[in-house]
């Protein structure tokens, strides 16, 4: 029975010479293959699959995980990349998988807070696997091992975020607080219904705040009570902004904290 051969245009270079009735592959690693012609009904070239995100995906499906107000584009679930994407800053750097478990300021690690600690019973499967990484901010911006940052970007940072997104600044926090009513009450719309140890959301809006807490290292804290999400602003060289919601108040709170601490992150569209 003859065969049909499909050569991968990714593994093999531009040379093939046809002698004596055969064909030869020379192979990009150094290899060569030789093929029968008669034996050949057909040479078909295909070019490889890009590579995927399997850990990413929830978050890249932008089409169903987004949350618009005013003019801000928010994705409503945790980000969940282990993987900086092809044009962040740590991308380009040669930095693409974080490690885990570090409790260093300038060390970028991140921690899944589902692997580390049990699911309460208040919060659904669903709501479970929406947590999402704990990142601590050099690997949430896409910092390189002992690199520092001691004071505002100029320009927006993707970090872990996909392409076309990227980690809030305050100024877009801000801008989001004051969409939802200021601060007194912007925690509340932003939680979702249910999923907190105690208080619940409005459950109105989609940005779905999920509680899932922050970690030092491997050491996880607060899940099911409380939800933290790095700002892309530094403090000093070590200390950044984040904003937190609490389960028994409705607010939207602001505050700095050592960049060793794993917090959520949310990506915004640019």
């Amino acid at each position: 029975m003859k065969k049909t051969v499909f050569i991968i245009a990714a593994l093999m270079t531009a040379m093939c010479a046809i002698a004596q009735e055969k064909i030869y592959v020379h192979m990009s690693n150094g290899t060569t293959e030789e093929y029968v012609v008669a034996n050949c009904d057909s040479i078909s070239f295909t070019k490889p699959k890009p590579p995927t995100r399997p850990e990413c995906q929830t978050a890249l499906d932008v089409e169903d995980n987004h949350y618009a107000i005013n003019s801000q584009m928010w994705l409503n679930v945790n980000t969940r990349c282990i993987e900086y994407d092809t044009e962040s800053e740590a991308y380009k750097a040669g930095i693409k998988t974080i490690p885990t478990s570090s409790s260093a300021v300038y060390t970028p690690y991140y921690t899944d807070p589902t692997t580390s600690t049990d699911r309460p019973g208040y919060m659904s499967k669903e709501q479970w696997g929406k947590l999402g990484m704990l990142y601590n901010w050099a690997a949430a911006v896409g910092l390189a091992d002992g690199q520092s940052q001691t004071t505002e970007f100029t320009k927006r940072r993707q970090g872990i975020c996909p392409n076309g997104w990227h980690i809030p600044s305050d100024a877009d926090w801000l801008a989001l607080r004051d969409a939802l009513g200021g601060p007194s009450q912007a925690g509340r719309k932003m939680k979702t219904d249910t999923g907190w140890s105690s208080g619940t959301g409005d459950g109105d809006f989609d940005f779905a705040a999920l509680p899932a807490g922050y970690a030092n290292g491997s050491n996880v804290e607060n899940v099911g009570s409380n939800a933290y999400y790095w700002s892309s602003n530094a403090i000093n060289s070590d200390n950044a902004s984040y904003r937190y919601i609490e389960a028994d108040y409705d607010s939207l709170d602001e505050d700095n904290i050592s960049k060793k601490n794993a917090y959520s992150v949310r990506c915004l569209k640019n």
